[in-house]
């Protein structure tokens, strides 16, 4: 994991070995699965990954 900040903002990125595009998935209201990205998406301004040579990077950019 890596944190970057600016006066305004905080970026996290996040390496993952599985080499699939994450994707926000539908949860429902019991399941304690599923539902990271969904929480990423609303905390951050942008979101997105990039391959890696192992898998992925997630980033987050997260307005202070």
């Amino acid at each position: 994991m890596a944190l970057g900040t600016s006066p305004r903002t905080v970026v996290c990125i996040v390496l993952d070995p599985s080499p699939r595009h994450p994707t926000p998935q539908v949860a429902d209201s019991l399941s304690v699965i599923g539902r990271g990205l969904n929480v990423v998406a609303a905390l951050s301004a942008a979101w997105g990954w990039s391959p890696q040579d192992r898998g992925k990077a997630v980033w987050a950019r997260i307005p202070l």
